[in-house]
């Protein structure tokens, strides 16, 4: 399908399905609370769909909401497929599979295993393997291999089992005769399995034999850029002003994760994505350093300091006393909103909002020794104390005669 991320149409004997992925960034996982006392809350990043229309079965009759049967279906390939997946660090998507099955005469939700693992091979999923999965039936201690639907409901077993070459993720068995099935019959069904397993993943590789080396161009793509917890509100700005604005032209999506300390960016394309993320390493990289010059707008004047905006957006109190050497408002009434000033980083308020000085940089761009020198003596004021390295060792206490 060529508007699909990824998908794929899997067909064994009369049971066909066709099944399509989706990727989308990790905030779209979910998050699961299975509501047991000091239970964590589970995030679930793959999401897998399961439809069976009555004309799967050559009925007429109207299309039902999901049924225990559709969701444990679901879930079965859910399992199957869910620990080939890579881990968010090096794949950080959250997929969602469908599954329409269009006919169904035999083990739909294995045919949806197989045709999940083939779709997502073609999204550009870096799965470690590929899946697959077969019913084995059981009638009169005889073992049936892909059984068919009157098979099913004549027979005393339906064993479910996925998984891939080197082991199984994802079993169901339901047993229909009284008093139970031999552990040996059991065994051999297992064994059965596997050497069906092995002759589908031989069919299926044959198509595509592992995960394309990437993400078809129409799919978003996502990265997860680690951001130190002090540089986050340089990316966010203002009322949200700066993050807005990288949105904007970036034709981009952010969001904001400050506990993990995270930034999400999902773009429509890797162009836009590139850009967006060298946009936010400009403005994360644009924090000015003790000494630097920058040019601010005022955008308030009060009588304890003027308020200024930086070019990234951000707004900064000067306090009078760093505006004017002598702390008389006649020299700053003689400015307006909206007048670009020079001013001085000297310093930090906590970790991240600088510390602008407009009487700093004055004497900076200023040609006389004196203003150099009462800088110097200004800067050197306001660096911290460098520590002794013998002030950290204790004096050690005189002993008693």
């Amino acid at each position: 399908l060529p508007s699909c991320h990824g998908s794929s149409l899997f067909q064994r004997g009369n049971t066909q399905t066709l099944c399509s992925a989706t990727v989308g960034p990790p905030r779209l996982s979910r998050m699961r609370d299975l509501h047991r006392a000091g239970h964590p809350l589970l995030l679930q990043r793959l999401y897998f769909q399961y439809e069976m229309p009555p004309s799967a079965t050559n009925e007429i009759k109207g299309i039902q909401s999901k049924n225990r049967r559709a969701i444990g279906h679901a879930n079965i390939a859910l399992n199957a497929l869910k620990p080939l997946l890579p881990s968010f660090e090096s794949f950080p998507y959250s997929v969602r599979v469908f599954s329409n099955i269009t006919a169904s005469d035999g083990s739909s939700s294995m045919a949806s295993v197989c045709g999940g693992s083939l779709c997502l091979m073609d999204a550009g999923v870096p799965m470690t393997e590929p899946a697959a999965g077969i019913s084995i039936g059981l009638i009169d201690d005889h073992l049936l291999t892909d059984i068919a639907g009157i098979e099913d409901h004549f027979g005393d077993m339906d064993c479910k089992i996925a998984g891939t070459r080197h082991g199984i993720n994802s079993v169901q068995l339901d047993i229909k005769r009284g008093g139970g099935i031999p552990v040996s019959l059991i065994l051999n069904a297992i064994t059965q399995a596997k050497e069906t397993r092995a002759q589908i993943l031989a069919s299926m590789n044959a198509t595509i034999a592992s995960s394309k080396a990437s993400l078809k161009p129409h799919a978003p793509r996502v990265e997860v850029m680690s951001v130190p917890f002090r540089d986050i509100p340089r990316v966010i700005g203002s009322g949200g002003a700066v993050k807005k604005q990288l949105e904007i032209e970036n034709h981009c999506d952010i969001e904001i994760f400050w506990e993990q300390e995270q930034i999400e960016i999902t773009a429509a394309n890797l162009l836009y994505l590139q850009k967006a993320k060298q946009a936010v390493l400009d403005v994360i990289g644009s924090q000015c350093r003790v000494g630097d010059i920058v040019t601010a707008k005022i955008v308030n004047i009060q009588s304890y300091g003027v308020m200024i905006a930086t070019d990234d957006g951000s707004e900064h109190l000067v306090h009078i006393s760093q505006w004017v050497d002598t702390g008389n408002m006649e020299e700053v009434n003689q400015y307006e909103v909206g007048n670009h000033v020079e001013l001085m980083c000297i310093g930090f308020l906590g970790e991240n909002r600088p510390n602008f000085s407009r009487k700093a940089a004055v004497w900076q761009l200023s040609n006389d020794p004196e203003d150099r020198a009462r800088l110097r003596l200004m800067l050197d004021s306001l660096r911290p104390p460098a520590r002794s390295r013998s002030a950290t060792i204790a004096a050690p206490s005189s002993a008693s005669s």
